[in-house]
C-alpha cells in the first residue's frame, strides 16, 4: 500500500483513502527523520523499507522473562523484561538511517529486535499520578508539578524516588518484630503501577513504536498475574541537554525546566515517549545519573486506560 501511495502522489490520481494513508505516512516519516521535508524519491524508498519492517514486527513474538535486580532488600527480587523476537526465516534486509544512508543487515531467526524492562512499583500511587495529570491538564507549570510531586512524598515522611530507587526497591516499612529484614509494603503507598526501567530497539526499527507494543504486552502480563495498574511511569532522558547547553555539570531546576520547555519537541528521547502516548509532565533535576542529560530526568506518565480496554 505504501508503494502504491507514493506512485499515486506522483501521478496526482490517488483516491481519498490513499491520500489519507499518504498523509499518515508523511507524518510517520517526519517523526522517523526527526522533522523536515523529504523528497518523493526518499519517501518512496522509506515507504518500501517501512512496509517490510511493519510486516516483520507484526509477525514477531513477545517473550517475557525475569531479570534479577541489584537491590538487596527482601522485596527487591526481580523485574520483568519483554523481548520482541523475530520468528521468521533468516533474511538480508536494509533500512534508511537518519542521515539517509542505506544500511544492509542480516535478520536472524530468534533474534531479539527490541526489549522493554519494567517492574510493578508502589512508589507511584494512583492518587499522586491522577493529581499530577490533572494539574498539568489544567495549565500547571513544570515548577507546580515538580513541587506537587516532591510534596506528596514529604507529606508521607518520604523522599521522592530517584531513578535507581524506583528501579531497585519498593516503599516498605518494618514489621516491628525485631527482625530488620522483616518488612512489608508501606500502607501509605498501596497502589502498584508500572515503572519503566529501560527500553531499546535495533536501529532498523527506529520510528516503528515497538516500545508501545511491548508496553501493551507488559500491561497484559501484569493484569494476567493479578495486578491492576492504571498508569505507567518513566523517567525519560534529556538526550541532547549536554550537547545543547555545552555543559556537563548537574543542571539546576531552572536549567532543566528551561531545556524541556525549549527543546523537548526536538529531543529524541522526550519525543519518543510522546509518540507512544506518554504525558510529559516536568523535568526532574538531579533524579538521574546521566552526563548527557546533565543528571536530570523527565517525569512521563502513561494513562493505561485505553490499553486496558483493548485487552481481551
Amino acid at each position: 500500500m505504501c508503494f502504491i501511495v507514493v506512485l499515486a502522489v506522483v501521478n496526482c490520481m490517488a483516491s481519498v483513502v490513499d491520500k489519507r494513508n499518504y498523509a499518515e505516512e508523511v507524518r510517520e516519516t517526519n517523526r522517523f527523520l526527526g522533522g523536515g521535508l523529504v523528497s518523493s524519491a526518499d519517501l518512496m524508498t522509506l515507504a518500501v523499507d517501512r512496509r517490510v519492517m511493519k510486516e516483520i514486527v507484526s509477525a514477531a513474538k513477545v517473550v517475557h522473562m525475569n531479570e534479577f535486580g541489584e537491590g538487596d532488600g527482601p522485596l527487591d527480587s526481580v523485574y520483568d523484561r519483554f523481548n520482541l523476537v523475530y520468528e521468521g526465516p533468516q533474511r538480508k534486509l536494509w533500512y534508511l538511517g537518519r542521515e539517509g544512508a542505506r544500511t544492509e543487515f542480516t535478520l536472524y531467526t530468534g533474534e531479539t529486535m527490541a526489549h522493554l524492562s519494567c517492574r510493578m512499583s508502589n512508589f507511584f500511587p494512583n492518587d499522586l499520578l491522577a493529581g499530577l495529570l490533572e494539574m498539568k491538564a489544567g495549565g500547571g507549570s513544570q515548577a507546580d508539578v515538580f513541587g506537587a510531586f516532591r510534596g506528596y512524598y514529604s507529606e508521607r515522611g518520604r523522599v521522592a524516588p530517584k531513578y535507581e530507587d524506583a528501579k531497585l526497591s519498593l516503599v516498605t516499612v518494618k514489621v516491628g518484630d525485631g527482625d530488620p529484614n522483616n518488612v512489608r509494603v508501606d500502607p501509605k503507598f498501596p497502589d502498584g503501577n508500572v515503572f519503566l526501567i529501560f527500553s531499546e530497539a535495533e536501529p532498523y526499527l527506529r520510528g516503528m513504536q515497538v516500545t508501545g507494543l511491548l508496553l501493551d504486552s507488559a500491561v497484559a502480563h501484569f493484569k494476567g498475574v493479578g495486578y491492576s495498574p492504571k498508569y505507567a511511569v518513566g523517567y525519560a532522558r534529556m538526550a541532547r541537554f549536554s550537547e545543547v547547553s555545552g555543559q556537563t555539570s548537574t543542571a539546576t531546576a531552572d536549567e532543566a525546566m528551561e531545556y524541556l520547555e525549549r527543546y523537548g519537541d526536538s529531543d529524541w528521547s522526550v519525543r519518543f515517549h510522546r509518540n507512544i502516548g506518554g504525558n510529559v509532565l516536568c523535568a526532574l533535576p538531579g533524579f538521574a545519573v546521566d552526563p548527557q542529560s546533565r543528571n536530570a530526568g523527565v517525569l512521563v506518565v502513561y494513562d493505561l486506560g485505553e490499553r486496558l480496554k483493548a485487552l481481551p
